[in-house]
This record gives structure tokens, sequence and C-alpha cells, in this order.
């Protein structure tokens, strides 16, 4: 069974939850002030 397309106004607030929540994880993960610079893209996920 196919799974139906999401119209433009169906994906935006997908999106926008999306993006919130891996604010939040990486708040969670790294603190306030995010990975430095010194972190390597493997640790990062």
């Amino acid at each position: 069974m196919r799974t139906p397309r999401l119209t433009a106004e169906e994906r935006d607030p997908l999106r926008e939850l999306a993006a919130a929540w891996g604010k939040i994880v990486s708040k969670r993960a790294f603190g306030e002030d995010g990975p430095g610079l010194d972190v390597g893209g493997g640790e990062r996920r």
C-alpha cells in the first residue's frame, strides 16, 4: 500500500515540528551552547 503524498500545507507544519524537536534534542545532548567546534560529524549524530 502506497503512502499518500502530503501537500505543502500539510508538510510545512511537520517540518516546523521536526526542527523544534531537533533543537530540543541538541540542547539535551550538548547543552545550551551546542556542540563545540572540536566535535566530529560522527559524534553529532
